[in-house]
């Protein structure tokens, strides 16, 4: 069976933080139209997020064959048994590829399965999706053991938000929501350490600044800035339940000026400093 476009999408689903996605290898191929390419096993508990930025190749996932044509987004994982790459005459193809593991990695790539069974879409615009593809394949350019970074964690982050942006459907108001504060307190939940601007968001929404300042404390019972604290508290009080983070590199994932402004912040929302966190969560 050939499929050459994506069915009809649904909903990808924003993934909660997890602490134990582990980036295994990234790698930026290009492939000349004589190459020819072995078939691979599907492993268990791997996952990868592609894409082909430009030029044609055939993706044969265990009976299926997809036609994959740049610049597009693909992703393989243990839901099929084998995949491998059948190239298309007197055509090449350009290739990046993120391989990674953890139970956020399977969230990941289950959210995109479900929303295209197909296992792949088209992309509208590459601009803010191919800077992280080229970051991991020069970080993972020499062979490494699997990595769990802040760093790495937050653009995989950024890069799901920029499929769902580019998958939701335009100009379609919610009129249970018309500012969209809602949806906004949804995006801080998922996103807690992006840099929010609220003159910004005021002016997106249609409101003037103090009008939003108090449409968002009535609707939420914070105000802005105690929302967005509070969700970066409750994902770092997540985060430091995995062991994986230090206290100081998650203090700048935070974006927090320093360790000490982190802690004292954190101690005043747990009631404990973030070791005395880390001991009580690894005694439970």
């Amino acid at each position: 069976m050939m499929i050459g476009s994506p069915s009809e999408p649904g909903n990808i689903k924003n993934v909660k933080y997890f602490s134990d996605l582990q980036i295994s290898a990234a790698f930026h191929r290009i492939f000349p139209c004589q190459l020819t390419h072995r078939k691979c096993e599907c492993l268990k508990n791997r996952f990868s997020l592609e894409m082909i930025l430009n030029g044609e190749v055939d993706l044969l996932l265990d009976d299926t064959r997809i036609r994959l044509t740049g610049p597009c987004l693909f992703w393989i994982g243990d839901r099929h048994k084998f995949f491998q790459y059948e190239l298309i005459p007197d055509t090449g193809y350009e290739h990046f590829w993120i391989d990674f593991t953890g139970e956020r990695g399977r969230r990941i790539y289950n959210s995109l399965s479900e929303a295209y069974p197909d296992s792949h879409l088209p992309l509208k615009n590459i601009k803010n999706i191919l800077p992280v593809f080229e970051g991991f394949a020069r970080k993972f350019k020499n062979p490494r053991r699997p990595d769990s970074s802040a760093e790495d964690v937050f653009l995989i982050e950024q890069l799901m938000r920029e499929i769902i942006r580019q998958t939701q459907p335009e100009n379609q108001p919610d009129w249970n929501d018309p500012h969209g504060l809602r949806a906004l307190a949804e995006q801080i939940r998922n996103a807690p350490f992006e840099k929010y601007d609220p003159a910004r968001l005021a002016k997106d929404a249609g409101l003037s600044y103090v009008h939003f300042r108090a449409s968002f404390k009535q609707l939420h019972g914070d105000s802005f800035w105690q929302y967005v604290l509070k969700q970066r508290m409750l994902t770092a009080g997540e985060l430091l339940k995995g062991g994986q983070f230090r206290v100081g590199e998650l203090s700048d994932y935070c974006g927090f000026p320093d360790q000490g402004s982190f802690t004292r912040a954190f101690k005043r929302f747990y009631h404990m400093s973030p070791l005395q966190w880390m001991k009580k969560t690894e005694e439970n």
